[in-house]
Parts: structure tokens; C-alpha cells; sequence
């Protein structure tokens, strides 16, 4: 009779059903166990990937900012240069563009680092723009000026200064007609030089403008003295006020220009320069990131791959340990019953019948 002994007679106990039922729950677990592990490399890796795809939101938000900025600027220069309407109308354009994408990456960016450089950004910006509208108020000022004060007052001046002239030549007043000569010589070559400073924006022309007002000023206070008649004091009274007035519009304007530049020069460049750095800042922090998420991910799928194919591996090799031990450990019963049964039909009734204590 056979004994249960040790973890053999246990093994032997335990019926055929319940040992095909622990056979098939070891490999389940080992499935169970790899698809776990799969599942949870696949949701690192989506929250990886969602970090990734929220970087490269970052990154294009800053480099957006940079890129419509340099465009914008390209056409504040232009408006600079040649006073084109059609470039600040474009400039304005960009620069709603560019307030809203601020206001949009101030939402989307978390890093409180990131988020005072954007602050900074915002802060340059409006500096940058609310300068650039003054170039434009200033601009239009500076136009009216010209076109509405000081050309047709210089054109007046002159036209006046020939009026007196032939009324001197006329009267034989040689002394008047000298001294106006040299103030229409001096008053146009005051406006030849005005017009070349403004037309040139170039300031070496200034000193000399201020040059020919004080001979044009001397000249016609000398014409002063000399006229006889009160027509031709009248004519001088009026060319009088049109020079002052000519003086005064000349300085307005080239007040107007100084400020153009020195915004241009000094504020809106300097906002312009640190809008830059602070954006490039960010573009790089924002790489640097996307870059350890890309590694961290690489890693995360790396592990992910190894660690299940071990575990597809082992259990590959436990279910044929199992099936193998299932299987033999159920026929080779089977065969000494078989053989025993075909013994006792054939009339052998001494046959020792085999496994008789077995509960499987």
C-alpha cells in the first residue's frame, strides 16, 4: 500500500480538477502579472507624453512670441524710416496678435520662473508699443507742422521779401534792398538746410539752420532801420512774425524728431533687447525640459520592454514546467491503472492495483 508522504502525498491528494484549476490560475497570474506591468509602462508613459506635448505647447507659445515680435519690429522701422501708414497700420495689427499669444502663454505656462519672465515680457511689450504710438502721434504732428506751417510760411517769407524788394528797388531805397538780399539769401538758405535736416533726419544740418535764422534775424532787423514807407514797415512787421514763426515750428520739429529717436534708440530698444532675452530664456528652459521628459520616457519604455519580456519569458517557462508535471503526473497513473485493469479482465487476479490511496 503506498503512503502519503511529505509534499508528494499532498500533490497526490489534491484531486485532477483542483490541480487543472492551480495550473491554469499560476499562468493567469503571470498574464495578469505582465499585463499589469505593461499597463502601468503604457500610462507612464501617456502622463510622460502629455508633459512632452504640454513642453512643446510651451515652446512654440515663447518662440511665437519672439518670431511675431522680430516681425512687428521689422515694420516699426519701416514706419520710422519713411513715415509709411500702411506700416504702423501693420505694426498695430501684429501687435494685437502678439498682446493676445502673451496673455494666452501667461495661462498656459506653470514654472513660476517662466511665468515672471512672461510678466517681464508683457511688461517690455506695452512699453515697446506704447512708444511706438507715440512715434506715431509724433510723426503726425510733425507732418502737420510741415506741410501746414512751415513751408507755406517759409514760402510766404521769401514772397514778402521780394514784394519789399522791388518796392525798395522802386522807391531808390538802395540801402533797404541791400539788407533784404542778404535776409532772402540767409532765409533761403535757412530753408534749404531745414528741409535737408528734416527730409535726411540727419542733426550736422542743424547748427547750421541756426546759422543763417541769426543772419536772416540781423539782416532783416537792418532792413528795419533802413525802410522809409509804411507799407514797407507793414510788409516788415508781417516778415518779422513769419521768421519767429518759421523759428519757432523749425524747433518744434526738431524736438518732435529728437523724441522719435530717443524712443526708438534708448526705451524701445532696450525693451525690445530684454523682450528677446527673457523670450530665448524661456524657449531654452522649455527644450531643456522637453528634453529629460524625451529621456525619462526612453527609460520608462526601455524598462517597460525588459521587465515583460523577462516576465513572458518565466511565464512561458512555468506553464510548460506545469504542463509538464500536470502531465505526467496524470498519465503515468493512468498507464499503471490501464495496465492493471487489462490484467484483471484477462483473469490475473494477484495484479497489485496501483494507486488505491491516491485522492486525485
Amino acid at each position: 500500500i503506498e503512503k502519503n508522504t511529505g509534499k508528494s502525498g499532498f500533490i497526490r491528494s489534491i484531486k485532477v480538477k483542483t490541480k487543472i484549476l492551480m495550473g491554469f490560475a499560476a499562468v493567469l497570474t503571470v498574464l495578469a502579472v505582465v499585463a499589469g506591468l505593461g499597463y502601468n509602462s503604457l500610462a507612464t508613459i501617456s502622463h510622460e507624453m502629455e508633459i512632452y506635448n504640454h513642453d512643446v505647447e510651451e515652446s512654440e507659445a515663447a518662440a511665437a512670441v519672439e518670431s511675431h515680435f522680430f516681425e512687428m519690429e521689422v515694420f516699426v522701422r519701416g514706419f520710422a524710416g519713411v513715415s509709411n501708414k500702411d506700416d504702423a497700420k501693420r505694426a498695430g495689427e501684429i501687435a494685437g496678435k502678439l498682446r493676445a499669444e502673451i496673455a494666452a502663454a501667461r495661462k498656459l505656462f506653470k514654472n513660476p520662473e517662466q511665468l515672471e519672465k512672461l510678466a517681464d515680457i508683457s511688461k517690455q511689450f506695452e512699453i515697446y508699443v506704447g512708444d511706438f504710438n507715440k512715434i506715431v502721434e509724433l510723426d503726425g504732428e510733425f507732418k502737420k507742422l510741415i506741410h501746414e506751417v512751415l513751408d507755406p510760411t517759409g514760402e510766404a517769407f521769401i514772397d514778402n521779401l521780394d514784394i519789399m524788394l522791388a518796392e525798395a528797388t522802386q522807391e531808390g531805397n538802395s540801402d533797404a534792398a541791400v539788407y533784404i538780399g542778404v535776409a532772402r539769401e540767409h532765409g533761403l538758405k535757412a530753408e534749404l538746410y531745414a528741409n535737408i535736416m528734416i527730409g535726411r533726419r540727419d542733426d550736422s544740418f542743424t547748427k547750421k539752420v541756426h546759422h543763417e535764422f541769426e543772419e536772416t534775424t540781423a539782416a532783416l532787423q537792418a532792413v528795419g532801420k533802413a525802410i522809409r514807407t509804411a507799407e514797407e514797415k507793414k510788409l516788415h512787421d508781417e516778415l518779422t512774425a513769419e521768421l519767429a514763426t518759421y523759428i519757432k515750428v523749425f524747433e518744434k520739429v526738431v524736438e518732435d524728431e529728437h523724441e522719435i529717436r530717443n524712443l526708438l534708440e534708448h526705451e524701445m530698444k532696450d525693451a525690445a533687447e530684454k523682450l528677446v532675452v527673457d523670450a530665448e530664456w524661456i524657449v531654452a528652459q522649455v527644450h531643456a525640459e522637453t528634453a529629460q521628459v524625451k529621456a525619462e520616457t526612453n527609460a520608462v519604455i526601455e524598462n517597460g520592454e525588459r521587465t515583460m519580456l523577462i516576465f513572458s519569458i518565466g511565464g512561458l517557462i512555468m506553464g510548460m514546467v506545469l504542463a509538464w508535471f500536470m502531465g505526467n503526473g496524470l498519465a503515468k497513473p493512468v498507464i499503471a491503472m490501464t495496465a492493471a485493469m487489462v490484467r484483471l479482465a484477462g483473469g490475473d487476479n494477484e495484479v497489485e492495483i496501483p494507486a488505491r490511496n491516491r485522492g486525485d
